[in-house]
């Protein structure tokens, strides 16, 4: 076997409910800054030619079950079959890790169903995510920086939620060695422990307001009890820490974990849809449309974590033309006179791929899942061992959203709070120094 000082990289995997990530940084510039830490930004958004440092968890297999893409493109190529009408033909799985979080006992053995009910392994669809990605990173290392760097020389991370049972944690390790990457060469990290090693770096080295290091130091110091809230693309997830006499975390309450915030509002923004162009045409554009569906995503995650209580601007959400395009041809309703008759006349307009929503209509669609979240916190809290607790970390890919950060504050004012400047890639990055941490 060989040893941990033999490593020159330390690579990280972040497997999320819908989008994945892998970032690195070498032991020379760990030493110098920890915090020197590159994430993977190649992957192309599809039709859109943008550049994303995170990818869709989505999987596409031939008739035969024969690998053909991953990604963005994956969801491209699939969106062509859907089309043409040849999706029947393939084997196409997105968003996967919803059915793998509610299988109670992942095995080697375990199936789950794709697009289309038709099934396949789960550990061989894992496993080719987990080595698109780990190959992703090697071939932009080499391109980008010319640095070629071998499986044994890097020392991989790979996150997994901490409310996995140790079953869909041995599922995992069998994943990585199925991708390539052998146990010699491999950790596990629970998702809220490398948020909170992150966290902790910010906390100490990068905050230059003196009142807040004053404030938010107090989850640094031994003994101290602090909450990690992980808004991710998928899940929110809770988890609560204390440091030890020696600074190790210990987790002083089991994870609880729950589908509100990002999915919830996703959903109240396709309900909002749904309004004007009908519950069947909009559902029947999701199902054949992949890549489209994945884009509108992606743009309206990037409105939902930039409004703030304060904004009075209306806010632009780009949505794929031919929705639009397909339900007036199929209806023969001009989409302007639909919205005329609803409550969101002079509120909402729709042109071309351009949706047009008053600030105050956009922010309502919060108030359902953070008010949900909030309810749920404070009735953790009021656990006796978790009293004392006074430090919340956001993280996660939601955590970045004004209205989500000022809704914890508002709720808990005797606490700080702090997120990290990319609560999205807090995780990832942490993972990176939690490998490093391990192997020194």
């Amino acid at each position: 076997m060989q040893s941990n000082h033999d490593k020159i990289l330390v690579a990280a995997i972040d497997f999320g409910t819908t989008f994945s990530a892998c970032a690195c940084s070498f032991i020379t510039a760990y030493k110098k800054n920890p915090l020197n830490i590159w994430v993977n930004h190649i992957w192309k958004c599809g039709s859109t030619n943008c550049i994303s440092r995170k990818v869709p968890n989505a999987v596409l297999f031939d008739k035969s079950k024969k690998f053909l893409a991953f990604g963005y493109h994956a969801a491209n190529k699939y969106t062509q079959f859907a089309l043409d009408e040849k999706q029947h033909d393939y084997y196409y799985f997105c968003m996967f890790k919803m059915l793998l979080q509610e299988t109670k006992h992942l095995t080697r053995h375990t199936m789950i169903k794709d697009d289309n009910g038709k099934e396949m392994s789960a550990l061989e669809i894992l496993s080719l995510v987990i080595k698109c990605l780990k190959n992703q990173l090697l071939e932009t290392l080499k391109s980008e920086k010319n640095i070629e760097v071998y499986n044994d020389e890097i020392h991989w991370v790979l996150t997994v939620p901490a409310i996995w049972t140790e079953s869909g944690k041995q599922f995992m390790r069998e994943a990585e060695e199925k991708a390539g990457i052998s146990g010699e060469h491999l950790l596990l990290c629970l998702k809220p422990e490398a948020a909170s090693i992150l966290c902790q770096h910010f906390l100490t080295d990068k905050i230059e307001d003196q009142d807040d290091i004053g404030n938010a130091l107090t989850a640094s110091e031994k003994g101290a009890k602090y909450k990690v809230l992980d808004l991710e693309d998928g899940t929110a997830e809770i988890t609560f820490h204390q440091k030890d006499s020696h600074g190790n975390l210990l987790e002083l309450q089991t994870t609880s974990g729950c589908p509100w915030v990002g999915p919830c509002i996703d959903e109240a923004f396709n309900q909002l849809l749904i309004k004007f162009v009908g519950a069947h045409h909009f559902r029947k554009f999701q199902k054949e449309n992949k890549l489209q569906v994945i884009e509108m995503l992606n743009e309206f995650e990037l409105k939902k974590t930039s409004i703030s209580n304060e904004s009075i601007s209306k806010v632009t959400v780009a949505v794929p033309f031919s929705l639009l395009e397909s339900f007036e041809k199929d209806t023969e309703e001009k989409i302007g006179d639909v919205i005329k008759q609803t409550a969101y006349e002079g509120k909402i307009t729709w042109r071309a791929d351009k949706l047009r929503i008053d600030a105050i209509c956009f922010r309502a669609l919060y108030y359902e899942p953070k008010t949900h979240l909030i309810k749920h916190i404070k009735s953790i809290l009021t656990k006796s061992h978790l009293k004392d607790v006074n430090t919340i970390l956001m993280v996660g890919s939601f955590s970045k959203s004004p209205i989500m950060q000022s809704a914890v504050k508002d709720a808990f004012p005797g606490m700080t709070v702090f997120a990290p400047p990319e609560p999205g890639l807090a995780v990832l990055e942490g993972a990176v120094l939690y490998g490093h941490w391990v192997s020194a």
